[in-house]
């Protein structure tokens, strides 16, 4: 059950590869929940299955992606930067044993002259949200849900960590080996909607034995609305992954806007044309 979804690469000879084989998250006991809380099966069952519309939804659509690749010094002062603007979609396929991603970007506009600097290549982590997948749920120890508060409205938080022993939800690929990944994070969740609107996350424990220092992400969704359907789609609106290891530090921000439905918005515009 592989989802071949996240990575993250760098771009010189000496190359670090993270690959998302599948998205599979834990959820660790957090430390209050008021009164009066949502179950966490409950909110477990409705998060999944809004998960699952998710997945149909992102599949159905394409977009711009802004993709700004940061080199940093160890102080945090920016060595280098560069962006690139993609068109962008992603290829779904689902079985009763398996899930897989696969991105496809092409390059539309790139800033920054080329220099020999090692940039991040990161691909994958829009599809965080696939983390509460019922596909997936099985691998993670879960919260219990706890009131919060996110962009000035009430939501639920679930914490996670992933548990020992279980497949990991991503690896790093060093050389022609296999390190899983261990994360721990948190997510906020719409209980009106039951769509997930921030996920953060981050090695539980740094990889010492092969440098890897750190490494970070925030993706965070946003309901888009299109004119042919009454229906709301929560989509990625921003991720944001950051990775360091003895003697490198780098940053990437991945944006999403003008999103398109393929159904309908697609055959309208080749409608349109003479």
């Amino acid at each position: 059950m592989e989802s071949k979804s996240n990575r993250i690469a760098g771009k010189t000879a000496g190359i670090v590869r993270f690959v998302m084989l599948s998205v599979m998250m834990l959820l660790v006991s957090s430390p209050r929940a008021s009164a009066g809380a949502t179950p966490l099966l409950e909110a477990l069952g409705r998060t999944g299955r809004t998960v699952e519309q998710f997945w149909g939804h992102f599949a159905e659509v394409t977009c711009q992606e802004s993709v700004l690749q940061t080199k940093l010094e160890k102080s945090g002062k920016i060595i280098y930067q560069q962006e690139t603007q993609f068109d962008y979609l992603v290829m779904a396929e689902t079985s009763s044993e398996d899930l897989a991603v696969a991105e496809s970007r092409q390059v539309k506009r790139q800033t920054g002259k080329e220099k020999d600097l090692p940039l991040l290549v990161t691909n994958g982590f829009s599809m965080m949200m696939l983390v509460f997948h019922p596909f997936y749920q099985g691998s993670f120890e879960f919260s219990p849900p706890a009131d919060d508060v996110f962009d000035g409205k009430p939501v639920l938080r679930i914490d996670f960590q992933h548990l020992k022993g279980k497949r990991s939800p991503s690896v790093l690929q060093l050389r022609g080996r296999n390190y899983p990944l261990d994360w721990k994070g948190t997510a906020w969740i719409d209980p009106q909607t039951w769509s997930i609107r921030r996920i953060v996350a981050g090695l539980a424990e740094p990889m010492v034995d092969i440098g890897l220092r750190m490494l970070h992400c925030d993706v965070q969704y946003a309901p888009i609305h299109f004119s042919t359907s009454a229906e709301i789609y929560w989509l990625p609106r921003v991720a944001e992954i950051e990775a360091e290891t003895l003697r490198q530090h780098w940053r990437n921000v991945h944006r999403f806007s003008d999103y398109r439905r393929f159904s309908t918005d697609v055959k309208e515009q080749q409608k349109d044309q003479p």
